[in-house]
């Protein structure tokens, strides 16, 4: 009885047959597994992005809650000015895609919010700025 040969063995030269199994062998698997990947990358890079800009909103809020504390006096408000000046300076130099810049300008707007509202604590010792 003839035994019966396989299409690739057939219609081309065994090294050929055999380099075409081993390759599809290596990228069917490969393939399934950049599916899922495909679909989880995009949310990995948004949250990514998303926790540069939320990190600065938890040292904001305690920036601000320690604010709010019983006063200390005029160093205390000169450190607190100094801590909202290195937010702000780490926050300018922060670098997000144009996709975030919501998110971004949000937080800016924030700190400035909230420096605003502490400022007028500190009008009766030294003047506001324009």
């Amino acid at each position: 009885m003839r035994r019966a040969r396989a299409f690739s063995t057939a219609a081309s030269p065994f090294w050929l047959a055999s380099l075409i199994a081993r390759v599809l062998a290596v990228l069917v698997p490969v393939v399934l597994l950049l599916g899922p990947a495909m679909k989880i990358a995009p949310v990995i890079y948004r949250w990514r992005i998303e926790t540069r800009i939320y990190r600065w909103y938890r040292v904001l809020l305690k920036l601000e809650r320690d604010a709010f504390k019983p006063r200390a006096g005029p160093e205390r408000r000169e450190e607190l000015l100094r801590r909202f000046d290195h937010i702000e300076a780490a926050v300018n130099r922060i670098t997000v895609p144009a996709s975030f810049g919501d998110l971004f300008y949000g937080l800016r707007g924030h700190i400035n919010f909230v420096r605003k509202n502490l400022l007028p604590e500190q009008g009766a010792e030294s003047p506001q700025r324009d």
